[in-house]
């Protein structure tokens, strides 16, 4: 499949919950269930392969590793359903896949899994708990998704531009998901989300405080 956008595979995406009905939080075990889909485990040999779509015939099937914990399996399983929905039918869709293809599985799996139009107000109205506690705001919001931290730190960064437009008030229904790549070209100042802590000397200590800090935020 060409490239194409961050917008144009999130409109992908949306249509993909449309023709399916999807709603709410993804649930990839119930789609897999719904469309007749086998799942097997195995313990894969080779570390840097976690999942893959099988074609025998007409029929998809998918294999997981073994080795991987819930919430990676669950973000994995999305990611070999978007190849299913997006790259079925191309050649060796069923066994290999070109950087392009891996992206979109990507993220269209963090979109199914982590709507942008829900994680961004959902991320915004924690970031006090972001600022003063991390790993606590991570934790709770890898709770709602169902994933783990890292897969949230990962959206978090990835959305870094679209949180700050959101943050400044732009209406989620405005915003347009660009690409890492595409705000690179156009060279975007991005408002860090989690701000870095500058330090302030109390008595020959360094203290660490958050830069800005007020009651609007």
């Amino acid at each position: 499949m060409a490239l194409m956008t961050r917008s144009a595979l999130y409109h992908r995406i949306d249509s993909m919950r449309r023709k399916y009905g999807i709603r709410g939080v993804f649930d990839p075990y119930a789609f897999l269930e719904a469309q007749k889909i086998p799942l097997a485990l195995h313990k894969f040999t080779d570390g840097h392969l976690h999942g893959v779509l099988v074609r025998t015939g007409r029929r998809y099937g998918i294999i997981l590793d073994t080795r991987l914990t819930a919430a990676e399996q669950r973000f994995t399983l999305t990611h070999e359903i978007v190849h299913f929905e997006l790259h079925r039918g191309e050649p060796g869709a069923a066994a290999f896949h070109n950087s392009g293809d891996e992206y979109q599985a990507d993220e269209g799996a963090a979109e199914l899994l982590m709507p942008y139009r829900d994680f961004l107000p959902r991320a915004a109205a924690m970031r006090r708990k972001f600022l003063s506690d991390q790993t606590a705001a991570l934790t709770l919001m890898a709770a709602h998704y169902r994933l783990d931290c890292e897969q949230v730190r990962r959206r978090l960064k990835s959305l870094a531009y679209e949180l700050s437009l959101y943050r400044k008030g732009v209406p989620v229904s405005e915003i347009k998901p660009l690409s890492l790549r595409c705000q690179a070209e156009r060279r975007l100042a991005i408002d860090s989300f989690t701000r870095p802590k500058r330090p302030v000397s109390l008595s020959g200590i360094d203290v660490f405080c958050d830069d800005g800090r007020s009651s609007a935020e």
